[in-house]
């Protein structure tokens, strides 16, 4: 028998040798219990308690919260797409918060006899309009500059037009922009305005005196400006590229308050989006507007 076949012989012969674990009383030597083992019993058990152990550490790990915790925080499309909706709720809730607060700081000024709220600028700081220079001038836009010109001679307030009305039929807009309107307003699919398509960097222009009660970044709209007016009444600028005039300015009808833009997740070109709210209503703005070129 070969040198080689023995000790295979001895190694089986080692692995099935018995042996006895004795639990004893360390005073009396009393012998309290005992398990008869053999290596093979000693390495099944071992490998059954891997196994087992690999099972739970497998489980902990696709099934319970533990993976994020040692891995950090699963980056999954779905996921992903849920943050950016509740981004986009933010964003909502914090551009109606800044409006209400500035529509009761408005009341709370007028009330209080601190500020006229649509009392725009001095006679001696009146745009010219003709000298904008990003603005190209059609024959309808001048003539309804000329028209807004002529009511401020018959002003009952310096730099203002009379704005004595309680209806919003009575008030007279300005077109924010000139261009083709490819989405109108539908309030039972939640689409609170209407879309025009115009020039690309076309200036819009506020549609009444006012003051701007936001002017900023939104994830959904891009850039965003708003215009409180007379009776309740903002009118709302949204996708804009840029925006030119800040919170708290006073703007008259046809100032240039933006450029048309494509910012924002709900824009797929560019466009304005344009939301006329009365008394916290919105209201459709092609009742009162006509933004045909």
């Amino acid at each position: 028998m070969s040198e080689r076949n023995k000790k295979s012989k001895n190694f089986i012969r080692l692995l099935r040798k018995h042996y006895r674990l004795v639990i004893m009383n360390d005073d009396n030597f009393e012998i309290k219990s005992s398990v008869k083992l053999n290596p093979l019993n000693v390495l099944f058990i071992v490998s059954t308690l891997f196994v087992i152990s690999a099972i739970v550490i497998v489980f902990l790990l696709q099934i319970t919260p533990v993976r994020e915790v040692i891995f950090g925080e699963d980056e999954t499309p779905q996921l992903r797409h849920e943050l950016i909706k509740v981004h986009g709720r933010v964003d909502s809730l914090r551009l109606v918060l800044s409006q209400q607060e500035r529509y009761l700081e408005n009341i709370r000024n007028v009330l209080t006899g601190e500020v006229d709220t649509l009392q725009p600028r001095s006679s001696n700081q009146m745009v010219e309009y003709d000298t904008l220079a990003i603005e190209q001038h059609s024959r309808q836009d001048s003539i309804l500059r000329e028209e807004f010109e002529e009511k401020r001679k018959y002003a009952l307030i310096p730099g203002k037009g009379n704005y004595n009305f309680e209806e919003v039929e009575e008030l007279y807009f300005f077109p924010p922009v000139s261009g083709i309107v490819t989405n109108v307003f539908e309030g039972e699919a939640f689409h609170y305005g209407v879309d025009i398509v115009s020039e690309e960097n076309a200036p819009v222009k506020a549609v009444l005196d006012g003051k701007v009660i936001f002017s900023g970044w939104t994830l959904k709209y891009g850039n965003v400006i708003a215009i409180q007016h007379i009776d309740n009444l903002i009118s709302i600028y949204k996708h804009n590229s840029v925006l030119l005039k800040k919170v708290g300015n006073f703007v008259e009808a046809g100032d240039v308050v933006a450029l048309i833009g494509n910012t924002g997740e709900f824009s797929e070109g560019p466009h304005l989006h344009f939301e006329l709210w009365h008394k916290m209503v919105p209201i459709n703005p092609l009742d009162y507007i006509v933004f045909d070129s």
